[in-house]
């Protein structure tokens, strides 16, 4: 078991898109926002005290990852 996971933060699945926009599904796994950049959504997740559990970043100039 990876207990970095369980901080008790809710957890969300971001995808940064080929055009540089970003998708979050949210924690119920429905809804879903687009962000013009992955930076927005970075901001909007930390803003609500969310953790970004799964990532699919374009490879070519993602700010996400340090």
């Amino acid at each position: 078991m990876d207990f970095r996971l369980l901080n008790g933060k809710k957890k969300v699945t971001a995808i940064e898109r080929f055009d540089h926009s970003a998708l979050l599904i949210w924690p119920d796994r429905k809804t879903k926002k687009t962000f013009p950049n992955i930076k927005d959504l970075k901001k909007f997740t930390d803003q609500k005290g969310w953790e970004i559990n799964v990532e699919h970043l374009h490879a070519a100039g993602s700010t996400l990852r340090n």
